[in-house]
C-alpha cells in the first residue's frame, strides 16, 4: 500500500525559460507558462536537522505535485507571487508525486 503523500491544497505555476535574441545581438531571458497544478508546500527551513540525509543545499521550499515528466531544472515555481529556481527534482511512490526543491534567486537557505 502506497503511503498517503500529502495533500495538493496549493496553486502554483510551473514557467519555462525562454532564450530571444534582442536587436542589439545579445540575448533576453524571459519564462512562460507551462502549467498552473495543485500542490503541497513545504518549507525546508527549520527541517534540516530532520532531513539531513535529503534536503539539497541552498533549498528554501519543497513543493510535491502529481507526477510529471516535462519538469526540468531550468524551470522556475511562482508561489504567492514569489518565484523560485527549482535545484532538484526527485520521483516519489513510483511516478505518483514529483519532488521540486527550490529556493529563491539570491538567496541562501539557513
Amino acid at each position: 500500500m502506497t503511503p498517503d503523500l500529502g495533500p495538493l491544497d496549493r496553486r502554483i505555476r510551473i514557467e519555462r525559460q525562454v532564450s530571444a535574441a534582442t536587436a542589439l545581438g545579445g540575448e533576453e531571458i524571459s519564462y512562460t507558462l507551462r502549467a498552473a497544478v495543485w500542490a503541497q508546500v513545504i518549507p525546508v527551513r527549520g527541517r534540516e536537522a530532520l532531513l539531513a540525509q535529503q534536503v539539497q543545499p541552498g533549498v528554501d521550499i519543497e513543493f510535491r505535485i502529481r507526477w510529471r515528466d516535462d519538469v526540468e531544472l531550468t524551470d522556475r515555481i511562482v508561489f504567492k507571487g514569489q518565484h523560485y529556481d527549482v535545484q532538484h527534482l526527485a520521483e516519489m511512490g513510483r511516478q505518483r508525486r514529483l519532488r521540486i526543491q527550490a529556493k529563491l534567486p539570491g538567496a541562501e537557505a539557513t
